[in-house]
């Protein structure tokens, strides 16, 4: 079963490390990569967010198989925890 595992992750690895040779693939993955690292970077925005989430936003690893996905897959399950950031009036 890990073996498994491993050799899926791999595959989507490379999947993505070929997808990304595409102008519009990398400048998408280039702007989550500083959005992440913005967020990740300032504490009150952490804090805020952990008010609103449980999941962590994951960082960025490049020695981890299919980091990218993985991240992206993150961000797409805490976006609507983003939009309630923006709308709600607590401070």
């Amino acid at each position: 079963m890990f073996g498994y595992l491993v050799f899926h992750t791999i595959y989507l690895d490379i999947f993505i490390k070929d997808i990304t040779k595409f102008p519009w693939v990398k400048y998408v993955f280039n702007k989550i990569k500083h959005v992440v690292n913005f967020m990740m970077k300032k504490p009150k925005f952490l804090a805020i967010y952990r008010t609103f989430q449980d999941l962590e936003l994951l960082k960025f690893s490049k020695t981890k198989y299919a980091y990218l996905f993985l991240v992206l897959e993150r961000l797409l399950k805490v976006y609507p925890t983003f939009k309630k950031m923006v709308i709600c009036d607590a401070r």
